[in-house]
């Protein structure tokens, strides 16, 4: 006896029939093949898409940021080399003006040196010349002025 049944109630016993679960069974498996190919598939390779469409192109995005990044790097080394460059050339030019310019004023220094020194060549003629005029000024006017205070001539 089976606990939790009545009394005189009879005990009944499914057997499947094979072939009634196979023909249930057929049009359950044939829906599942047919979801499979028309819609888990379909949506299956376009998620697969996406997922490559994103994550593949986040990678090109790195891929494409690193090779900016490298370009990037590539010119500012060369601007910065064009900078020194630069640098050196304007700093050889600053050196040939310089160098140029004290040329140049030594140049002008031995110019007006030379200028001086014929300067002081003439003031020194003109002060020989000077003494001399005044020199044969004062003997004429001191023998002018000994003349009169002796009241003759004297002899030079």
């Amino acid at each position: 006896m089976i606990p939790g049944l009545p009394t005189g109630a009879r005990r009944v016993t499914i057997i499947p029939d094979p072939a009634l679960v196979l023909l249930q069974a057929l049009p359950f498996l044939l829906t599942i093949f047919a979801l499979k190919a028309i819609i888990f598939d379909p949506m299956l390779a376009y998620l697969d898409g996406r997922h490559d469409a994103t994550v593949g192109g986040r990678k090109e995005v790195q891929e494409l940021q690193a090779k900016a990044e490298a370009h990037l790097a590539a010119y500012e080394k060369r601007l910065d080399d064009a900078r020194t460059a630069a640098s050196a050339i304007r700093a050889a030019r600053r050196q040939a003006a310089l160098t140029e310019y004290a040329h140049r004023i030594e140049g002008a220094r031995a110019a007006s040196a030379q200028t001086i020194e014929d300067a002081v060549g003439q003031i020194d003629r003109a002060k020989r010349a000077a003494r001399k005029e005044l020199e044969e000024k004062t003997r004429a006017l001191g023998t002018q002025i000994a003349a009169q205070v002796l009241g003759r001539e004297t002899a030079a």
